[in-house]
């Protein structure tokens, strides 16, 4: 009888784990089994453990395009220019239009109108670099960005993006070090948040700027991975490798509510530790888990409308 069960358990359990559960977009509700059939399968529990970790953020940098940055840069030089000429030109015609009425009331007002336009479009290019490049980019002086610029064109620096899955690890960082292989290992400073997001990734991105005499290597485009350091010493739980499983694309652990009650809960951010997965969140030290019989919880679970509700 113990071994029809077992088997009849751990067949469904297969199939089950194979397919998407339809209780994947429902409430997930305790399974229970009495202690009886729990001794039957061999159920084994134990609590989860305490751990610190300090967690690394997998994450890919890419060398940017300085193209686009280098020509707005210079039409603001022109407008900057521009706008300074036209100012000097509408302070001259004041004067001239004061004294005498050297010039016309309406040639002033044309030189005011001049003096104002381009202001405006100096305003907006100075704009459209927080706007394109981020606010790390926006708040350099015009000096500033110029030495970047030319640094890019020589080959004395390079722009790189940082991305993670969602953001992880992007807020407050200051710098990464980013291994392009074989030509070398450079350290970016972070400058600030980057634009546009990255949607495959949903990540807000970075732009950091690499510096040194290999940089002019790094050609656009050019992509590597890298690993972003949490902040802090990160708490949570190590989950045991015989208590995963894994179903519709997700990994879960069976906790124990009662003696005869287990709830299926999900693993989120998991990090792979040597004794199993590391969890950051979503589980208490202490809270006991099935590490053998997980299996036959699930075939339970999934098939309790089959068995009549038994």
């Amino acid at each position: 009888m113990k071994k029809t069960i077992t088997r009849a358990l751990a067949g469904a359990a297969l199939a089950s784990l194979w397919t998407l559960s339809a209780q994947a977009a429902e409430e997930i509700k305790p399974v229970k089994l009495p202690l009886e059939t729990q001794h039957k399968l061999g159920f084994v529990v134990q609590p989860l453990l305490a751990a610190t970790r300090t967690a690394t953020i997998p994450g890919f940098a890419r060398v940017l395009d300085p193209s686009p940055l280098a020509q707005l840069d210079s039409d603001i030089q022109t407008a900057q220019a521009a706008a300074a000429a036209s100012a000097a030109q509408a302070a001259r015609s004041k004067i001239l239009n004061a004294d005498d009425q050297a010039i016309s009331t309406k040639a002033l007002q044309a030189a005011q109108a001049q003096a104002s336009a381009d202001a405006s479009r100096l305003a907006l290019l100075r704009r459209r670099v927080g706007l394109e490049w981020g606010e790390g980019l926006a708040r350099m002086s015009d000096r500033q960005r110029g030495v970047l610029v030319a640094d890019l064109a020589a080959g004395r620096a390079a722009l790189v993006r940082i991305d993670t899955a969602s953001g992880q690890g992007q807020a407050g960082l200051r710098g990464v070090d980013i291994d392009f292989g074989s030509l070398g290992l450079f350290h970016g400073a972070v400058l600030g948040a980057a634009r546009a997001a990255d949607p495959r990734l949903m990540s807000p991105g970075l732009i950091a700027r690499i510096g040194g005499k290999n940089a002019g290597l790094l050609s656009n485009g050019l992509a590597a991975p890298v690993k972003l350091t949490a902040s802090g010493p990160v708490r949570g739980v190590v989950a045991p490798r015989g208590a995963l499983l894994r179903s519709g694309g997700e990994t879960w652990l069976y906790v124990r509510t009662a003696q005869e009650s287990f709830l299926r809960k999900p693993v989120e951010r998991g990090i792979v530790d040597p004794g199993g997965l590391f969890v950051p969140a979503g589980f208490r030290p202490g809270e006991q888990v099935v590490t053998a019989g997980s299996a036959a919880l699930f075939a339970a679970e999934t098939n309790v409308g089959e068995a009549g509700g038994d």
